[in-house]
């Protein structure tokens, strides 16, 4: 799929001109689809097998874990045939489309600290999320294709159960999840959006910009960027969860902020904003203009002109390279 998005972004959005695939293009693309429906039915199959044997994804993972496991398991296989087939088709894939960097180890900001055993790593998660009296049901190191080296923990607080990952190094929290039914809304989303606020400010995070608010299921989604040297930097980014009901948070994630690297990206633009904002629809108003730095379809930070416009009743975020002048995204924003 990362394939399909990058081919599409670099032959569709990215070309400046209406003019037809070449036969190159084409045979990639009789290649991608050919691939993608194999692909999408060994997925069906793994699924039906799930489905039919009342498999949790749990499950699957403690026998992931068990490195002394024999036994078949047919999810998993299924799985791993998946991948090779993905593999297989990567390493024959045309190396100009472009680089294949979706496909390349993404370059991860060096964690900071010394190394935590187990229990430590339990110690730090308790303190983080203020359960001294939790209960430890299940500490595991983490599996193939994490981003770094970390600890699966599982913990009883409160008659539920809380899942979470901490880095192996520095003992930092990278996630946690510690869901409930929410039944009703007492609190508004910007009174959720003072809690997470507040939320960030005990844990010690600093320049963290709120971006997004959303709403599922009486529970506040809020996303929030960092802001250096008066850019938002959206790669860095952190996600919250808070209860509408008491405002408990239920759910912490930072892994974009703690292993997204942008430290690289030259923060001057080579274009000024009259210059760029030519390249806008002149159907659009430009409401307010900023500077970001974005991660494209090629996971290449860049620089962009942010501009916030709208057409009519609707609102757009349009995203356009400081250094040139392309489209990186345009979004549809939801009331």
């Amino acid at each position: 799929m990362s394939h399909v998005g990058e081919f599409t972004y670099n032959t569709g959005v990215k070309s400046t001109n209406d003019r037809k695939l070449s036969d190159k293009e084409y045979k990639n693309l009789q290649q991608l689809y050919s691939e993608s429906r194999t692909i999408r039915d060994g997925l069906r199959d793994v699924q039906a097998k799930v489905m039919k044997d009342h498999l949790r994804w749990m499950d699957v993972e403690y026998v992931l874990q068990d490195k002394n496991q024999n036994q078949d398991n047919q999810v998993i296989d299924g799985m791993k045939r998946i991948d090779n087939q993905a593999t297989e088709y990567t390493d024959s894939f045309s190396p100009e489309n472009p680089k294949n960097v979706v496909l390349q180890k993404k370059k991860l900001n060096p964690i900071k600290g010394t190394e935590v055993s187990g229990s430590q790593a339990v110690s730090h998660l308790k303190k983080w999320t203020g359960l001294s009296n939790a209960q430890v049901v299940r500490v595991a190191k983490a599996g193939k294709g994490s981003n770094v080296p970390a600890y699966e923990i599982n913990m009883k607080a409160k008659k539920r159960s809380l899942s979470a990952s901490v880095t192996k190094k520095g003992g930092h929290v990278i996630w946690y999840l510690f869901e409930r039914p929410v039944r009703k809304e007492t609190l508004s989303l910007y009174e959720a959006s003072q809690r997470s606020g507040n939320y960030l400010k005990q844990h010690a995070f600093k320049n963290m910009e709120l971006t997004k608010r959303n709403k599922y299921n009486h529970v506040a989604v809020l996303t929030y960027v960092l802001r250096k040297d008066n850019i938002r930097v959206y790669p860095a980014s952190i996600r919250i969860k808070v209860a509408l009901d008491n405002g408990e948070i239920l759910a912490f994630d930072q892994t974009d902020y703690l292993f997204n690297k942008c430290d690289n990206v030259p923060l001057k633009p080579g274009m000024s904003e009259a210059e760029v904002q030519k390249q806008l629809n002149k159907n659009l108003k430009v409401q307010e203009t900023d500077l970001a730095v974005f991660q494209n379809a090629t996971l290449k930070n860049v620089l962009c002109y942010e501009f916030f416009a709208t057409r009519g009743n609707d609102t757009y975020h349009v995203l356009l390279n400081a250094a040139n002048g392309n489209q990186e995204k345009v979004e549809l924003l939801k009331e």
